[in-house]
This record gives C-alpha cells, structure tokens and sequence, in this order.
C-alpha cells in the first residue's frame, strides 16, 4: 500500500515530529511512504543560498530528517507532482484545502487533524475544510467534538500521540547522542 503525507511546511514542531514517527511506523510495517512539502518562499534566493550552507556545515536537523522513507520537496502543491497513492494524508488546513480541489477520490484522502488552525489563515476557509472532509482523523476528545460540531455527518476516530520509543531513544531510529534537553517553545500565540 502507498501513502502519502501532505505536510504544510518543514521545520521544527511537535505535529511534524509526529507525522515523520507515523510515517516510519507505516514503513516498518511495509508501506510504502512519502512526505512532500513545499519549499520555503518567504526567503529571498540569497537567504536560501544562505541557509543552504549553514545546514550543511553545522549539520542541522529537523524532524523530517528523521523520516526514513522518501521525502519530496515541491516549489507549490500541484496535482501532477502526487506520487499515484492508496491513501493521502492532509496534516494542515492548507493541504486539506489542496487535496479537495484536486480530482482525487474523496475516499482516499484522510485529514489528520491535530489542531483547530483557525489561528493560520482565514477561519472560514480553514473551518471549511473540516466542514467538507468525509474522513477525519484526530487525537483528542476535545478536537473531536469541535470537529463533529462542524461536521456531525461522520464518525472522528481518535489517535492519540504518545511517545514513539523507536525515535525518542538515542540508540534508535532519532538523534545519535546521548543527552537531549528539551522544552517548549514557540511563535504562536495562543502557545505563550
């Protein structure tokens, strides 16, 4: 079976982090898995070039780079670049949006929802995709009742995102040391 992931951006963050954890837990498993993402527009060429070589000389990772399977990275979503797949997964309101305005069957695309994004992007267009979607999957009660208040014509499984010990551990499938600290931090503000 192939699947693919639609990821809005790459970088640093717990929902991605989780994505690439999936997506290596379908590939022991024996799937067939792909992430795409878009590359980065907010950079001007020469910030790009920039950060191009700082990441390779200061061997810096983010949690993609942990994903063992095939990563694409696309100047924009567009429906010629999608590997043929059993099964497409939006990870944000704006790979969702994508993937229904495409002519994939609504039956293979499932809409991993690990948060309501009304705080990234128009509210109406991101409620809109969860209004429209037939198959969602979430990882909260909490989620799950906002979702099923937009859209009660379908059943929201729950998965719950928990510790993965393949890429927590150090001896594993993730980071090659032998400490991490850790703690959270970020840019949105309803985070702070």
């Amino acid at each position: 079976m192939k699947i693919t992931f639609l990821v809005p951006f790459r970088g640093l963050s717990g929902g991605l982090k989780v994505i690439s954890t999936y997506g290596n837990s379908f590939l022991r498993r024996g799937y067939d898995v792909t992430i795409i993402y878009p590359k980065r527009k907010d950079l001007s060429f020469k910030n790009r070039i920039k950060a191009s070589i700082k990441n390779k000389f200061l061997k810096k990772k983010d949690h993609l780079d942990y994903f063992k399977g095939n990563l694409l990275s696309v100047e924009s979503f567009n429906e010629k670049d999608l590997p043929i797949s059993d099964i497409y997964i939006a990870t944000g309101w704006q790979t969702a949006d994508f993937l229904y305005n495409t002519k994939i069957d609504r039956n293979k695309i499932i809409y991993f929802v690990q948060h309501l994004e009304t705080w990234d992007g128009d509210s109406a267009k991101v409620l809109d995709t969860y209004k429209n979607s037939k198959n969602i999957i979430t990882i909260s009660k909490w989620l799950k009742n906002e979702l099923n208040k937009l859209n009660s014509n379908i059943d929201i499984p729950i998965v719950h995102n928990g510790k993965d010990f393949h890429i927590s551990d150090y001896r594993g499938e993730g980071f090659d040391r032998k400490y991490d600290i850790g703690f959270i931090g970020s840019n949105v503000r309803f985070k702070r």
